[in-house]
């Protein structure tokens, strides 16, 4: 229903806003399902991309009109070209930004920004993200297929995270 609000009220905004940022992913490799869930996080694909902070308050009145409490929104410039991010990316892994096609450069770039996607390792099974994560420095994070994710802190303590929502243990 916002959708179709926004759409009726386009002529409010500056630039018309982004979104739901889900409407512009595509999984490419369905094994990757979950991981990428994980990686970018449901509330991201519900979130919109808005220009400024006038079309920001114009969406959360409509969205307050439709029942919305609180609208999911990123701020920034919009109709910016895609971040060249290749040297960013670690070498020899499958990432979210592989695993994942995104077809609006505003919702890559959000994606960037926000979830570091292009850094975000997928991983096959424990081992395989064990030593993922030893073999590379801290802030890379890795996602199992079961939805369980591992990373290394700074100070290179390794920790997991259980597909079950357990307590995080060091590995």
């Amino acid at each position: 229903r916002i959708k179709l609000l926004i759409q009726q009220n386009i002529g409010g905004v500056s630039v018309p806003p982004v979104g739901p940022l889900g409407l512009f992913l595509n999984i490419i490799d369905e094994q990757w399902a979950i991981p990428i869930n994980e990686a970018i996080g449901g509330g991201m694909m519900r979130t919109y991309i808005v220009d400024n902070h006038n079309d920001e308050r114009l969406l959360n009145e409509l969205g307050r009109s439709c029942g919305e409490r609180s609208m999911r929104l990123i701020i920034r410039k919009l109709n910016r070209p895609r971040y060249n991010v290749s040297a960013d990316k670690p070498r020899g892994y499958t990432t979210a930004e592989d695993a994942v096609g995104v077809t609006s450069d505003d919702v890559y770039n959000a994606l960037v920004d926000h979830t570091n996607f292009h850094t975000a390792i997928m991983g096959r099974d424990f081992d395989e993200g064990k030593n993922a994560i030893r073999s590379l420095p801290p802030g890379y994070r890795v996602f199992l297929r079961d939805g369980s994710k591992l990373w290394k802190t700074n100070g290179g303590v390794e920790n997991f995270v259980p597909a079950s929502g357990g307590p995080k243990t060091p590995m």
